[in-house]
C-alpha cells in the first residue's frame, strides 16, 4: 500500500491545483504523474502477488513500448514527407522527417550493437 502514496500525493496536488486555477499546465502534469505512479504501484503489487503474471505483463509492456517507438518513427517520417511536399524544404518543415529518420537510425544502431555483442560470445 505504501507504493500508492506518490500517486495519492500527486492526485491531491492536482485537486488543489484545479481549485486554484483550472487552466495551468501543471495540473495536467500532476494528473499524468498520478496515473503513472498508480500504474507502477499496481504493476509492483501484481508482480509481488503473482510472479508469472508480473513477468507476462512486463513482456507485454516492453513489446508495446517497442511497437510504439516504431510506429512513432513511421508517422514522423510520413508527416515529414507530407510537409516537404506541401510546404517546401524549410528547416521547420524538415523537423519531423529528421526526428523520424533519427529514430530509425537509433533503432538500427541498437540492433547492430546487439548483434555485434552476441557474436563475440
Amino acid at each position: 500500500m505504501l507504493a500508492f502514496v506518490p500517486s495519492f500525493v500527486c492526485f491531491f496536488l492536482f485537486c488543489v491545483g484545479v481549485v486554484r486555477d483550472r487552466r495551468r499546465v501543471g495540473n495536467a502534469l500532476l494528473l499524468g504523474l498520478s496515473g503513472v505512479f498508480a500504474a507502477i504501484a499496481l504493476f509492483l503489487h501484481l508482480a509481488s502477488e503473482k510472479a508469472q503474471l508480473g513477468h507476462d505483463l512486463a513482456v507485454a509492456l516492453l513489446t508495446l513500448a517497442a511497437l510504439g517507438v516504431v510506429t512513432l518513427a513511421w508517422f514522423l517520417i510520413a508527416n515529414g514527407i507530407t510537409m516537404v511536399r506541401k510546404e517546401g524544404r524549410s528547416p521547420a518543415n524538415l523537423l519531423s522527417l529528421g526526428a523520424g529518420v533519427a529514430l530509425v537510425a537509433l533503432l538500427a544502431l541498437l540492433k547492430y550493437k546487439h548483434k555485434k555483442k552476441n557474436t563475440k560470445k
